[in-house]
């Protein structure tokens, strides 16, 4: 369950429980301070400030107890009323202290002791009560005699105070004990707290370093196998949880099966191409060859034409000798005829591959709209992928320092999507070269077929011709004179035939010229199909 938080839900949670544990630790503090606050004001505003007016009181009782001898050596009256006055506001002072010290008892013990204390100094005053108007009345022997016999009242009440002062000072000993007690276990505690802070910390930075570092060196070698070219490579997915890494992991993950389809599209397409090459490029061959057979044909028919023409004239010089030119006429006319048979056959024969090679342009013009299409399937592929990898390229860099690794292998990847598209843009330049040459052969062949069929309804005007000039010399007795103009028929015809031979001669060429620019086309690509497949045979596509 760990792992399937985000990271930062990982370290809210960590430092929420950091955070709880210093509150509390805070509390404790705050409430040991305070008990330490407690104790030092109650050290420093009563057991203090108690030890101290004990100490008072007991210097006070014994400058009184002092003075009161004193006064007893004083001769003057008037010295010893001064002194008398002095020990009045004295004891005066002191009973106001006993007054003000018994408001700041705590203890049953305490509370004994000063009632002790109490007692003893109403004692005291009450013996010593009569001392002052003996003192005053002369009457110093006895009033010596009074003093001294308060010595025993006045010895228990010194004792009182020591042993006051006594419990004071144990206060003071306790006070100091429980601020020590108190330091040393907050001092053990701040420590204890510190070392299981550090150590959770520690555990916490070990946990996500792992949580971190783990799924992030996967998707590295991942990313490294796909680097070098390595498809085949299989990412754990189930080391990863559902954090920003196992996104990470996905995303890569998507991205190789992206990638692996790419290829093997690219591929079937340049298989597919190649074999489209190779079949224009047998396409083209033949075309060549039919058009050098067209062309020879021609030339025989040219010949042919000079043959007809050469023996118009013998006829229409030797027209007196009818007979022997009739005879001859007829032979030349029978061999006329099939002459023009033949040419009309031949001119036939170059008709149909002429279409035959029309329909082989037209395939030609179709396989290269496919190979376009496929074109633009491995260029939609490669803006894809490229988007794959600037998607995360965003992602590593979202990441920090720690996808720097993968933006390098995304970098990559688009640098590749990149040249998949120019080797598309120049794969389509060749195409649409392909599909121009396509054009031109195709008008050139549907000229020629113009022209072809041209010539084959002059062939048969011509057989007609000289069918109408064998009928003509069969009747030369007759028909002197229609010789003369049929030969001069016959001679135009001719001239219109060499014409017309002339130009099926010239769109040949043109058709044999198309045929060779096809076939260096196909050439190039051809090329350009094994640089391409040899490009792709660098990724490794099964194990």
């Amino acid at each position: 369950m760990l792992k399937n938080l985000s990271i930062g839900k990982k370290f809210t949670a960590a430092f929420s429980l950091i955070g709880i544990a210093v509150v509390i630790f805070g509390f404790y503090i705050y409430t040991q301070v305070s008990g330490m606050r407690d104790n030092m004001l109650n050290f420093t505003d009563d057991t203090l400030p108690a030890v101290l007016e004990i100490e008072r009181l007991n210097e006070e009782i014994i400058r009184i107890r002092q003075d009161q001898y004193a006064v007893l050596t004083f001769s003057d009256p008037a010295e010893r009323r001064e002194i008398l006055g002095e020990i009045d506001v004295m004891k005066r002072d002191y009973s106001r202290a006993l007054d003000a010290y018994e408001e700041s008892l705590w203890y049953d013990n305490e509370r004994a002791i000063f009632t002790r204390i109490q007692n003893h100094w109403d004692q005291y005053n009450q013996e010593l009560s009569a001392f002052p108007d003996r003192v005053e009345a002369g009457q110093l022997t006895a009033a010596q005699k009074i003093l001294s016999s308060s010595f025993g009242t006045f010895g228990q009440l010194d004792k009182a105070l020591k042993e006051m002062s006594e419990l004071t000072q144990g206060f003071i000993t306790s006070n100091r004990t429980s601020m020590l007690n108190q330091v040393s276990t907050v001092s053990m505690t701040i420590i204890g707290v510190l070392l299981a802070v550090i150590a959770f910390m520690i555990v916490v930075a070990v946990v996500f370093t792992r949580a971190i570092i783990n799924p992030l060196r996967l998707v590295m070698e991942q990313s490294s196998a796909i680097a070098k070219g390595d498809l085949t490579y299989q990412l754990d997915r189930s080391q990863i949880g559902n954090d920003e890494m196992g996104k990470l992991a996905d995303s890569s993950i998507a991205m190789q099966d992206s990638l692996r389809s790419l290829i093997e599209e690219v591929i079937a397409a340049v298989t597919q191409l190649s074999s489209a090459v190779e079949e224009v490029s047998a396409v083209s061959s033949q075309t060549s060859s039919g058009m050098q057979n067209q062309q020879h044909e021609v030339s025989q028919v040219a010949t042919a034409m000079a043959q007809m023409k050469a023996t118009v004239a013998d006829v229409a010089q030797n027209t007196e000798s009818s007979s022997t030119a009739a005879n001859e006429a007829s032979e030349q006319s029978r061999m006329g005829a099939q002459d023009i048979d033949g040419m009309v056959g031949s001119i036939r024969k170059v008709a149909e591959d002429m279409r035959q090679t029309g329909d082989t342009v037209n395939e030609l013009d179709q396989q290269s709209k496919q190979i376009n299409m496929v074109v633009d399937v491995i260029r939609d592929i490669a803006e894809q992928t490229n988007l794959l990898a600037l998607n995360a390229a965003i992602e590593a860099a979202r990441a920090g320092e720690s996808g720097r690794g993968f933006a390098v292998v995304a970098d990559e990847v688009r640098t590749l999507a990149g040249r998949t598209q120019d080797s598309t843009g120049e794969i389509t330049a060749i195409i649409e070269k392909l599909q121009q040459f396509a054009t031109q052969a195709r008008n050139a062949t549907t000229q020629s077929c113009e022209s072809i069929e041209q010539c084959v309804e002059q062939g048969d005007q011509a057989q007609q011709l000289v069918r109408g000039i064998e009928t003509s010399v069969e009747n030369i007795a007759d028909m002197g004179m229609q010789i003369a103009s049929a030969c001069g028929e016959q001679d135009s015809v001719a001239d219109e035939l060499s014409r017309n031979i002339e130009r099926i001669n010239d769109s040949a060429q043109e058709v044999a010229g198309g045929a060779d620019q096809t076939a260096q086309a196909c050439n190039e690509l051809s090329q350009l199909a094994q640089s391409l497949q040899s490009t792709m045979q660098r990724f490794r596509l099964t194990k």
